[in-house]
Formats: structure tokens, C-alpha cells, sequence
């Protein structure tokens, strides 16, 4: 199983992601994801179903500040590159903080609906969930917005946790939910380490190198306009969201939740 990065490596990693060198070299490797795409005229999704523990931007009225920041991110984007058919903005319902990926595509048709435990697959995910200790502390997880950062396909705003505490909740939870053995049987494993992020925009074709590097140079500017006025997602609570695709996300009123404050 993955290993999740130490607090320093972490902090580190992400501070290097959003500065301009690295943005200019992950503009060279910028490319088409085939999950949405430009088709006569309008976005269409490609579809991609599955499963993922999410903590979600909109759940809280007080981000949505936060919100109209990351629009105004995403249209400032498009309108200095003029590629407007080729950068798919998500909608701001579906902007969330992944904390446990889970299965989605082939992995989900393996897993789930060919072993035929699509009914019983959120009971399965929900009592590993109940089983994991209750949390102790009172406040938020607060997720400080560094800058974005290109991500291959998708492009998007990475954070950091001032708190190396916060940082420890998230991987607390991750622990005890990739190990527990109902989870296991049915193939969830930690395939990847925590790494704070909202996803904002998808690439819906290639992108030549002159267009990387523009997109590059005005991450760059936000990045640093980002850097003089902080901004924080805070963390309270992740669920079970279901999705037919990466632009939208349901939760049931019987798919668990998991509170990050201490009743």
C-alpha cells in the first residue's frame, strides 16, 4: 500500500509545485484526460462512475467567498489563454476536498457491479466508517490555499496546513479507512498519498507548449495575489459521494458521514 508523505516532505512538496519553475515544466506535459470534452459547441462528460469519501466546498455557507474566488480563478484562466473549448471549468457545486479515493471506472465495474454489490456497497463503506475513532477536537481542519498548480490533465489549487496536527487528522482517518479488512476485501486500497487540492479546471484536448506556458504565467499571478490574501477551506466534515463523472457529485441520505469536531 502507498505510503502517505511526512508533514515536512508534504508542506515542501507543495510549496514547490505552485512556484513558477515547476509550473513551466508541468506545462510541457499538459494533456487530454478524456473526461470531458469540447463536442459541437458544448462541454460533454465523459462518463467515469464511482465512489469517494469527499469533504465538499459548498457543504458550509462560509465559503462562499471562497467559491466566487475560485470562479473568478477559473474565468481569469480562460480569458487570458483564449482557450475556451479546450479548458472545462467545473461547476462550483462540485469543487471538494478528496479525503479517500475509492474505486471509479474499471475498477468499479470489477469491484462492485460484476461481484453485484452496488445495493450493498455504501452499508459495506458506511460500517467501516462508524468503526473509525470518533474525533477530539473542536475546530475545523484548516486547509490554507497555497496556489495552483498543473496536475497533467486537470489543473487546480493545492493547500497546506499551518497545523501539522490538522495535517495528522486527515491522515488518521486515511489509516483506519484503507485498512479496515471490509474495505480491503472488496479491492479499496490507498493508491495514492493525502494531497490537498481543489480541482478547477479539465483539460478537454492537447494543449500546445506556447498555450502551457501561458496558462502557466497566469497561475503564476494568481499565485502570488493568492499569496498576500490568504484563503482557507475549512475542513469539518467528509461523506460517501457516488459519481457518473468528475463534474458531479450525489450523496444518499443513507451514505455515511464522518465528522472531523468532536460532539
Amino acid at each position: 500500500m502507498t505510503e502517505e508523505l511526512t508533514y515536512a516532505v508534504y508542506q515542501e512538496r507543495q510549496l514547490a509545485e505552485t512556484q513558477i519553475a515547476q509550473l513551466l515544466h508541468r506545462s510541457g506535459s499538459i494533456h487530454y484526460g478524456h473526461k470531458f470534452r469540447f463536442h459541437q459547441g458544448q462541454w460533454q462528460a465523459e462518463s467515469y462512475p464511482g465512489y469517494a469519501v469527499l469533504a465538499m466546498l459548498d457543504q458550509h455557507p462560509g465559503h462562499a467567498a471562497l467559491i466566487e474566488k475560485l470562479q473568478d480563478w477559473q474565468e481569469a484562466i480562460i480569458a487570458s489563454t483564449a482557450l475556451a473549448h479546450k479548458l472545462y471549468p467545473l461547476p462550483p457545486a462540485s469543487f471538494h476536498q478528496t479525503i479517500a479515493n475509492m474505486l471509479s471506472a474499471e475498477k468499479y465495474f470489477q469491484h462492485v457491479v460484476e461481484a453485484g454489490l452496488v445495493e450493498a456497497f455504501p452499508t459495506i463503506v458506511a460500517k467501516a466508517m462508524s468503526e473509525i475513532s470518533p474525533a477530539t477536537e473542536q475546530e475545523p481542519i484548516a486547509m490554507r490555499l497555497l496556489g495552483l498548480s498543473l496536475f497533467g490533465s486537470a489543473l487546480g489549487v493545492l493547500g497546506v496546513f499551518e497545523k501539522e496536527q490538522d495535517f495528522q487528522r486527515i491522515l488518521d482517518f486515511r489509516q483506519q479507512f484503507y485498512h479496515h479488512p471490509d474495505l480491503q476485501a472488496i479491492g479499496i486500497r490507498r493508491t495514492r498519498p493525502f494531497i490537498g487540492h481543489i480541482t478547477l479546471l479539465y483539460f478537454g484536448a492537447d494543449i500546445q507548449a506556447v498555450d502551457g506556458e501561458k496558462i502557466a504565467q497566469v497561475c503564476a499571478k494568481i499565485n502570488a495575489q493568492l499569496q498576500a490574501n490568504p484563503l482557507y477551506f475549512n475542513i469539518q466534515h467528509a461523506q460517501l459521494m457516488q459519481y457518473p463523472h468528475l463534474a458531479e457529485f450525489n450523496h444518499s441520505p443513507h451514505f455515511p458521514n464522518h465528522s472531523f469536531l468532536s460532539k
